[in-house]
């Protein structure tokens, strides 16, 4: 039933689509009394429709979610597996066919390849809710890991999942992961917090490995305009669509946290009270390493409620809120040189400094009453 619900839910507030559905809506309104309000809610729907496309909001929304979870390089290991969410392949006549996430299946390739004794799990079935699917997204995964040369033997394929819940839920069915192993979870940049949350949540450590990056780490991200339409539109569409499914994983009780906070962070923040619950060791290495390993124990959400587990929670809340409030603090600074950068721009190219000199002294005038008459400042 949530499948379905979401489905339909996110068909109507997709930006573009609803753009669209404003546009329809808007022309259909034309021919009747309301005229004069469908030619506003037409208007809307295409100022709309051009912000998406062509302003800096899409990747102000991404920012965010990509930068939630840190990379890390391909080399490091050992690796037990390797975790690939779907959504970057199909097949079409027969044809493996990738999307713009492309990026999760080279980059699984990659790891494979520097890891050659770990498994290679792909979780994706069937997403379509209309049409029937005769081929899913684990059919195309095997094609494409098997023609690249890696062997059958290494590969596990899930093919019954057809969203980021059952990705985790069925993937922890399959492969049964043992306590001290690590799993690396590849997917987006920006899907990551949805899956690590959901990951927690059904008991199975992975440690994240994003990929597939949209936005850079720059302060021109908040000021420049996409030069493209159609790719404003995708990240408007990707970046929109997580931040609702957030909010409805965390509604729907599928994660803890509206948005699952780094192990490293938690370390950072508070690395006393991990002692109870985690090896002594990790807080006297260097961070990464802390962090990388602090990854393999079980999750704080499948614990059995005792008080060393209420406690990581807290410390886990803690962390969240401090992390929140930092890049709260890093963002604004951003936006605020952007904004600064923009309105000396539009300053300088708009207003010539004669008219700016010239309100000035009008402003003066008015509040001094300077250049009128006594009675006139009396009246």
């Amino acid at each position: 039933m949530f499948f379905v619900f979401s489905k339909v839910v996110w068909f109507v507030l997709s930006p573009v689509n609803l753009a669209i559905l404003l546009a329809l809506l808007a022309a259909l309104l034309a021919f009747t009394r309301w005229a004069r309000a469908a030619r506003w809610l037409g208007v809307a729907s295409l100022c709309f429709l051009a912000l998406m496309a062509f302003s800096p909001l899409p990747r102000l929304v991404m920012w965010p979610l990509e930068n939630r979870f840190p990379q890390q390089p391909a080399e490091k290991g050992p690796v037990t597996g390797t975790i690939i969410l779907g959504g970057a392949i199909g097949v079409a006549r027969g044809d493996v066919v990738l999307t713009s996430a492309a990026a999760r299946m080279t980059k699984a390739v990659e790891l494979a390849r520097l890891h050659p004794q770990a498994k290679i799990v792909f979780t994706g079935g069937a997403a379509n809710l209309i049409s029937p699917v005769t081929k899913t997204e684990s059919d195309g995964a095997s094609v494409l890991f098997e023609g690249l040369g890696l062997p059958r033997e290494r590969i596990l394929l899930e093919d019954k999942s057809r969203n980021t819940r059952e990705n985790a839920l069925f993937t922890k069915q399959l492969v049964d992961p043992k306590p001290g192993e690590r799993w690396l979870l590849v997917t987006s940049a920006w899907h990551m917090p949805r899956s690590m949350g959901v990951f927690r949540k059904a008991g199975f450590a992975v440690e994240a490995f994003p990929v597939d990056y949209l936005t850079e780490e720059k302060a021109s991200e908040f000021v420049r305009l996409s030069g493209r339409a159609p790719r404003g539109l995708m990240i408007a569409d990707d970046g929109f669509k997580e931040w609702v499914g957030l909010v409805a994983y965390r509604l729907a009780g599928y994660t803890e946290q509206p948005q699952p906070v780094d192990a490293a962070e938690i370390i950072r923040v508070d690395g006393a009270a991990l002692a109870g619950d985690d090896d002594l060791s990790l807080l006297h290495q260097p961070d990464r390493g802390a962090a990388d390993r602090l990854h393999q124990r079980a999750p704080a959400v499948g614990m059995v409620a005792t008080e060393r587990a209420r406690g990581f929670r807290g410390a886990d809340r803690a962390a969240f809120a401090a992390l929140r409030r930092q890049r709260q603090d890093r963002g604004f600074q951003l936006a605020l040189v952007g904004f600064r950068h923009g309105s000396d721009f539009f300053r300088a190219r708009t207003w010539p400094a004669s008219c700016r000199d010239s309100g000035r002294r009008g402003r003066h005038r008015r509040r001094t009453g300077a250049g009128t008459s006594r009675s006139a400042r009396r009246r």
